[in-house]
């Protein structure tokens, strides 16, 4: 009998994505689009499977759940499902330090913030500052975001600014 329901044919007519705050809907839906494929009820299954891994895999999320429900009417080819994805967002900081350390009668110190899905893209931005001594300096502003569909691994830029005063030897 499972095993029968496991092969009955079933296509997903809607899903209803809730709890988003911050996170932009097409994030969501980029991994929800497995779901789109499914023709059988087992395939919809195996589908919220992979989806909730994959959103989950983001980073952004504490929970995330799926609820497969019949529809109220069938479509051109047969029973349809609508899914309600449930989720629920991690907060935005993830990390905030400071530090102050000496060296040779000079002092210097550091902070550094990182923070996740500060645009709804599900990126993470980390920003390092090590103002030190009146001859050195540097800033490090860091941004990843996961791979877009096809993509291999995730997208990152940086910048790095740095101060350093040489002395002049003058003779």
């Amino acid at each position: 009998m499972e095993e029968q329901a496991h092969h009955a044919p079933c296509t997903v007519r809607k899903i209803y994505v809730r709890g988003l705050r911050h996170t932009r809907e097409s994030v969501v839906q980029q991994e929800l689009q497995v779901l789109s494929q499914a023709r059988t009820l087992g395939a919809i299954g195996d589908a919220c499977l992979s989806a909730t891994t994959a959103l989950r895999s983001l980073g952004i999320f504490d929970a995330a759940d799926m609820l497969v429900d019949a529809s109220p009417k069938d479509g051109p080819r047969g029973p349809q499902a609508d899914i309600v994805v449930t989720l629920a967002e991690k907060k935005r900081l993830t990390s905030a330090s400071t530090g102050v350390s000496t060296q040779g009668g000079e002092g210097s110190m550091a902070a550094k913030v990182s923070v996740r899905n500060l645009v709804g893209w599900a990126e993470r931005v980390d920003l390092n500052m090590e103002p030190g001594p009146p001859k050195r300096s540097v800033v490090r502003l860091a941004a990843t975001r996961p791979p877009w569909p096809g993509a291999a691994r995730e997208r990152g830029a940086g910048l790095r600014l740095e101060k350093a005063q040489a002395k002049l030897d003058k003779g």
